[in-house]
C-alpha cells in the first residue's frame, strides 16, 4: 500500500507521520497501513497541508478498507478547525471525502433499490389480492382502486395477460381512462395482443372516442375478419353513432350464428329508435340473461321500452307565475296507445288562470297520431278542440301537420299548426289564437359537435305576425354516462306591430345565450340540469331595451318500477321567449307517469 506524497523536508517538519525514503509512511498513531489515510486527512482537517496528492493501491479488502476509513474520517470531522485558513485544503478534502464515500453510497442505493422493489412487489400482490377478493363479490368500483394501486407499486411484477385482465376489472369499475392507458401500456409491448385490443376498443367506444374505438376495431377485422366480439363492437359503434340500418345488420348477422345476449340487446335497442315498435316487444321475449350485469342491463332496457312503446298513462300538475302576477295552475293529461307501430295520443289538458283583474278556465282536447312508414320517414297528424271559458264558452278547432326525415347524422323536418294561448287569463279573454309554421334542421358535424337550426312564422288572430329563427351549436363535453354538454344559440324575432293583445311582440328582439346541459341516471333515479346565461336586446313601445338574462330548468325522477315513475320539475328566469308573456317568471310541477 503507497501513498505518494511531495518530498519536500519543510513539508514534513511537522507532521507526527514519519516519512520513510521512497514514499512509504507508516502513522506513529497505528498500526494497519489502511488507517494511514485518515491519519493523513486529520492533518488536512487541522490546516497543517497546504496540498496533499493522495495516490492508492494494495491488495486489501476494499469494502473493509472503506467501512474503516470512513470512520476514522468521520472522528476526525468532530475536531474543530477553520477552514477559512486555507480554502484549497477544505476544496480538497470534501472532494476526497465524496470520492472515497460513491462507492459505498452506490453500493447501498443498488443494495436498498432492490430491497424496495422487493417489498413494492410484494405490497402489489397483496392489493391485487384484495382485488380479486371485491371481484368474487362482484364489488368492481372497489376491486378497480386496488388493482390501480397495485399496478402503480409494480406493474412489471405482473404478466401482460394479468394486466389485461385487470385492465378489464378497472374498466367495469368506472375507471375507463386509467384502464384505457393500461391497455395502451400492454399494446406498446405487444402489439399483437387480441384481447387487449378489444377492450381498448370497447372501452373507447364507451367512452364516446367513436373514431378512435372504429379505427381499433377495424384493426382487428384486418387480421381477423370472423371475430365476433370485435363485430359486436362494431355494431354497437354503428348504432351510437346513429347509423340505425348497418347497426341492424351486424346485430342480425351475429345471432345468425348464435345467441348472443349484447347483440340481441342492440339490435332492440335500434328497433326502438327506429320506431318498430313491434319488433322491439318480440326480440325483448328472447332476451335472456346469464349473468348479474346482464340482469341489470335487462332492467334498463325494460324500463326504456315502458317508457317509449307501452301504452302509458302521462298526467303533471304545474303552477305558474311571473312578474307581472299572472299565474295559473294547468294539469296536462296523456294517453298513449299503439296499435301495431303505429302511435296515438289523447292529450287534455285544464287550466285556471287569473290576475288581478280576471279569473279564466280553459280546456284542450286533442288527437294525435305518428307512424314511420319508413326507416328515415315519419309521419303526423292531429286535431282538437280550444274551449274558453270566459263568459260565454267558445270552442275554437285546432291541428297540427308534421313530418320527419332521419338519417345517421341528420334529422329535419316540418311541422304546421293551428293554437290558442292559453298561458295567462289576459290571453284567454282576448281569444288570441295563431296559426305557427316551423322548419328544423338538425346537423351533427362529429361525434361531439351538433348544429341545429329552426325557422318559424307565426299569423295571430289580431292581424299581426311574425318571424324568426334559432341557431345552436352544442358540443359534447361528456359522452358517456352521466353526459354533459356545452353550447351556445341565438335567437331572432320580429313583430309586425305592437297590439297589447297580453302576448311578447318585440321589434327586432335579438339574444345570445351559453347554455349547459347535464344528465345522470341509474337505475332508480335520473337528473336533468340545464342552466343557461346572456343578454337580449329589443324594442317594444318605442322603448329600446338591453338587459342580460339566465335561468334554467332542473328535473329530478324516481324509477319506482319498470312501470311507475315520479318526477319533481322546477324552471325559471327572465328569458322573454320562454313564456308567451315575456315577464319573468318561474314554474312547478309534478309528474306521474305509468304504463302497462
Amino acid at each position: 500500500m503507497e501513498f505518494s506524497f511531495p518530498h519536500s523536508a519543510s513539508f514534513w517538519k511537522n507532521s507526527p507521520i514519519s516519512v520513510i525514503p521512497g514514499g512509504n509512511i507508516c502513522s506513529s498513531y497505528y498500526s494497519s497501513e489502511p488507517w494511514k489515510i485518515a491519519a493523513t486527512v486529520s492533518l488536512i482537517l487541522s490546516g497543517d497541508f497546504r496540498l496533499c496528492f493522495v495516490s492508492y493501491s494494495g491488495k486489501e479488502d476494499g469494502n473493509m478498507w472503506k467501512k474503516r476509513a470512513m470512520k476514522t474520517i468521520f472522528n476526525l470531522w468532530r475536531r474543530p478547525f477553520h477552514p477559512a485558513k486555507n480554502l484549497t485544503s477544505t476544496a480538497l478534502i470534501l472532494t476526497f471525502l465524496i470520492i472515497l464515500n460513491l462507492p459505498c453510497l452506490l453500493e447501498a442505493q443498488m443494495t436498498g433499490a432492490s430491497q424496495d422493489k422487493k417489498e413494492k412487489e410484494q405490497l402489489a400482490q397483496l392489493y391485487k389480492q384484495r382485488g380479486d377478493q371485491f371481484v368474487s363479490r362482484d364489488n368492481y368500483k372497489e376491486a378497480a382502486k386496488a388493482y390501480i394501486m397495485a399496478l402503480s407499486l409494480a406493474r412489471d411484477s405482473f404478466s401482460p395477460e394479468e394486466r389485461t385482465e385487470l385492465a378489464t376489472y378497472i374498466s367495469w369499475g368506472g375507471k375507463l381512462k386509467t384502464a384505457a392507458e393500461e391497455l395502451k401500456f400492454v399494446l406498446a409491448q405487444q402489439p399483437a395482443n387480441l384481447k387487449a385490443r378489444l377492450h381498448l376498443a370497447r372501452i373507447l367506444s364507451w367512452m364516446g372516442r367513436y373514431e378512435k374505438a372504429l379505427r381499433e376495431v377495424n384493426m382487428i377485422l384486418l387480421f381477423h375478419p370472423q371475430n365476433q366480439e370485435a363485430l359486436l363492437i362494431k355494431a354497437n359503434l354503428r348504432r351510437w353513432r346513429g347509423e340505425l340500418e348497418k347497426a341492424k345488420s351486424l346485430y342480425q348477422r351475429l345471432l345468425g350464428k348464435e345467441e348472443n345476449f349484447e347483440a340481441r340487446l342492440g339490435l332492440i335497442y335500434t328497433y326502438l329508435y327506429l320506431g318498430q315498435r313491434k319488433q322491439a316487444i318480440n326480440h325483448f321475449k328472447l332476451l335472456r340473461p346469464r349473468y348479474a350485469y346482464e340482469e341489470k342491463e335487462r332492467e334498463r332496457l325494460a324500463i326504456a321500452l315502458a317508457r317509449e312503446i307501452d301504452h302509458s298513462f302521462d298526467g303533471q300538475a304545474f303552477y305558474y307565475a311571473d312578474e307581472d302576477e299572472n299565474e295559473s295552475y294547468f294539469y296536462p293529461l296523456n294517453f298513449t296507445f299503439w296499435l301495431s307501430n303505429w302511435r296515438f295520443d289523447f292529450n287534455f289538458q285544464h287550466r285556471q288562470a287569473g290576475d288581478k283583474r280576471r279569473q279564466v278556465k280553459s280546456e284542450d282536447f286533442s288527437l294525435k297520431t305518428y307512424l314511420r312508414p319508413r326507416e328515415f320517414l315519419g309521419l303526423g297528424v292531429g286535431a282538437g278542440f280550444l274551449q274558453l271559458r270566459n263568459g260565454p264558452i267558445k270552442n275554437f278547432l285546432t291541428w297540427n301537420l308534421k313530418a320527419d326525415i332521419i338519417t345517421s347524422a341528420t334529422r329535419a323536418g316540418f311541422s304546421l299548426s293551428r293554437q290558442g294561448f292559453t298561458e295567462t287569463a289576459q290571453l284567454m279573454r282576448n281569444e288570441i289564437r295563431y296559426i305557427n309554421f316551423n322548419l328544423y334542421l338538425s346537423q351533427k358535424i362529429t361525434d361531439r359537435f351538433t348544429f341545429w337550426s329552426d325557422f318559424t312564422r307565426r299569423d295571430y288572430s289580431d292581424n299581426n305576425y311574425s318571424h324568426g329563427f334559432q341557431l345552436a351549436l352544442i358540443y359534447r363535453l361528456h359522452l358517456y354516462q352521466p353526459s354533459f354538454n356545452f353550447g351556445y344559440r341565438t335567437r331572432y324575432l320580429n313583430f309586425k306591430c305592437q297590439t297589447f293583445s297580453g302576448y311578447f311582440d318585440p321589434d327586432v328582439y335579438l339574444s345570445h345565450q351559453i347554455f349547459t346541459t347535464f344528465y345522470a341516471e341509474s337505475l332508480r333515479f335520473y337528473l336533468y340540469f340545464e342552466p343557461y346565461a346572456g343578454y337580449q336586446s329589443y324594442r317594444r313601445y318605442e322603448q329600446r331595451i338591453t338587459n342580460w338574462i339566465g335561468g334554467g330548468s332542473v328535473s329530478l325522477g324516481w324509477i319506482i318500477s319498470r312501470n311507475f315513475l315520479l318526477e319533481i320539475k322546477a324552471e325559471g328566469g327572465n328569458f322573454s321567449l320562454a313564456t308567451a308573456t315575456g315577464w319573468r317568471y318561474y314554474l312547478l310541477g309534478f309528474r306521474l307517469f305509468i304504463s302497462f
